[in-house]
């Protein structure tokens, strides 16, 4: 229902700023009167004691001994006490929000140690990946080498295999060339031999015709 009793504030309670003139006073009094009067909200202790404050507010504030005075000292000490207040209330504010940053940075350093650990061990199983990769390549490697070698070997049998057939095919062909011509040669030599078995028989003839 407005504004709690326990602020004394007549220029806040009338709604009006600290240099309102006399007119400007009544006319919010008026105002703030028609709101509270316990006609409007009979059996209402609230608006009673409004009221009250109200009334005590147009009094202080339209007699400008009883105003003068109480700018002096009530205005005085209330923003005396609102600067206290909104000191303390920002000193709080500082603290509250210089616990927030420690608690931001020490979560901030929490996720900084998480995020190491895991990079760690990302690092640990990126190493023994590559690590694996690397024994894979070698034995891949060694694997090759050895078929290539073994393929080797079977080229270098398969081209002595030639070579040594291909020489082979060479002394068949000879041996066989050789035995046609000793064969020719048995031939010439049986001639001979009979011709001369001839001219041996016409000599002994030849001899008993002399004779």
């Amino acid at each position: 229902m407005g504004i709690p009793i326990f602020l004394k504030d007549y220029y806040d309670l009338l709604g009006i700023p600290p240099k309102a003139t006399p007119n400007e006073i009544k006319d919010a009094f008026m105002k703030k009167a028609r709101e509270y009067h316990p006609d409007t909200h009979p059996n209402n202790p609230l608006a009673q004691s409004m009221m009250r404050s109200l009334n005590e507010a147009r009094e202080v504030l339209l007699n400008p001994e009883m105003r003068s005075n109480y700018d002096i000292e009530y205005r005085g000490e209330t923003e005396q006490r609102w600067r206290a207040a909104f000191e303390n209330v920002l000193e709080r504010a500082i603290a509250k929000e210089r616990e927030e940053k420690a608690e931001i940075y020490e979560t901030a350093c929490k996720e900084k140690a998480l995020y190491e650990r895991m990079a760690k061990k990302y690092e640990a199983v990126i190493e023994r990946q590559r690590d694996e990769t690397e024994g894979k390549v070698q034995k891949a490697c060694k694997e090759y080498r050895t078929k290539t070698l073994k393929y080797s070997f079977i080229i270098a049998g398969t081209a002595i295999l030639a070579t040594v057939t291909a020489s082979l095919v060479i002394v068949l062909t000879k041996i066989s060339s050789l035995k046609q011509q000793r064969s020719k040669d048995s031939v010439v030599i049986t001639h001979l031999q009979n011709d001369l078995n001839r001219a041996k028989e016409d000599l002994r003839t030849a001899r008993r015709q002399k004779r």
